[in-house]
């Protein structure tokens, strides 16, 4: 299979590279995307292609190849997520802990086609997903995600904090649910805490944001920067960030987390940075909303955010909810 990557940057331009890769400790004078795990255990996480290019659209990455046909999918236990949850639940309880959000894989195979040809339904998706994918030999990963990481261009650093979730025609519900609202407020506090060692923190008020069968509490994060950028710094300092991990952000929680994760089979990049560097700007993404590959082997994750109020069959519910919208988005059926 090819090796190729690609990235949505504004409404008519997808950044879009074409192996063979070479990783790099570091961004380099010219364009390179971004592609690490969860843990950021890649030393060399700048990945130079032999070519890239700005398209409105990735009609040439499709192929001729036929859509994927995906045997059935085998959902995750709930026996495991109750313990996942129980173990969680006594350290919030407990107050040590804020917020961490555990992460479900559901599993099925490829029997037929290439996953390159859901590049089709990417390039149709509009803002505000951003279509990202990886396609990196015998594995990969592509999807449609509403969270941006971080961005930097001409001095300014832009964030956005995507916490609190619910269905569509719940908005009177969910602006009175302090569950939700708490949830959002505790990542919006974290990230403008480490950010406040860059520059001067500017923060939207909190709103709603509308997305394919779900809703979203949205808070955008502006910092002006007078001074370089170490990105790498930065990368490490803001992931993961409470939207996709724990906190605070101790090792101890982390380890845990990470354990977590690696015993219900949860994809090493499922929840990590995904971006594209062109020598001046920096745009990236976090990969969640998406499918991860290995061979024929595909799973389809989803996390949900932990809270002291949080209950065992919301957060269950939420799980399959996402699940059921990237079905829906790539047809995974």
């Amino acid at each position: 299979m090819p090796e190729f990557a690609f990235l949505r940057l504004r409404d008519d331009a997808f950044a879009i590279g074409a192996g063979p890769f070479t990783g790099l400790p570091d961004p380099p004078d010219d364009s390179a995307f971004y592609v690490n795990g969860f843990g950021l255990e890649d030393p060399y996480p700048w990945k130079r292609p032999a070519q890239v290019w700005i398209a409105p659209g990735l009609e040439s990455l499709a192929g001729e190849g036929s859509a994927p046909r995906l045997s059935a999918w085998s959902g995750p236990d709930p026996a495991v997520f109750g313990a996942i949850f129980a173990r969680w639940k006594v350290l919030l309880e407990l107050e040590h802990l804020l917020k961490v959000v555990p992460v479900l894989p559901e599993m099925c195979r490829l029997t037929e086609g290439e996953p390159r040809a859901w590049t089709r339904l990417l390039s149709v998706a509009t803002l505000p997903l951003w279509a990202y994918g990886w396609f990196g030999g015998e594995g990969g990963f592509l999807g449609l995600t509403p969270e941006r990481f971080l961005q930097w261009e001409d001095g300014l650093l832009t964030t956005a904090a995507l916490a609190g979730t619910s269905r569509p025609g719940k908005e009177e519900q969910f602006l009175n649910d302090p569950k939700q609202v708490r949830e959002h407020e505790l990542v919006v506090d974290d990230l403008c805490s480490v950010l406040a060692q860059t520059g001067a923190v500017q923060r939207s008020p909190r709103r709603i944001l509308h997305l394919q069968g779900l809703i979203h509490y949205l808070s955008e994060i502006r910092v002006p920067v007078r001074n370089p950028l170490d990105l790498n710094e930065v990368i490490q300092n803001m992931h993961p960030t409470p939207a996709m991990g724990v906190l605070p952000r101790r090792s101890a929680f982390l380890d845990l987390l990470m354990e977590d994760r690696r015993k219900t089979g949860t994809p090493p990049a499922f929840g990590a940075p995904f971006g594209f560097w062109d020598g001046a700007r920096f745009h990236s993404v976090i990969a969640i909303r998406g499918v991860f590959w290995e061979d024929d082997r595909l799973l389809l994750p989803s996390g949900c955010g932990l809270v002291r109020e949080s209950r065992l069959e919301s957060e269950w519910e939420e799980l399959a909810l996402k699940r059921h919208v990237v079905k829906a988005m790539l047809h995974l059926t």
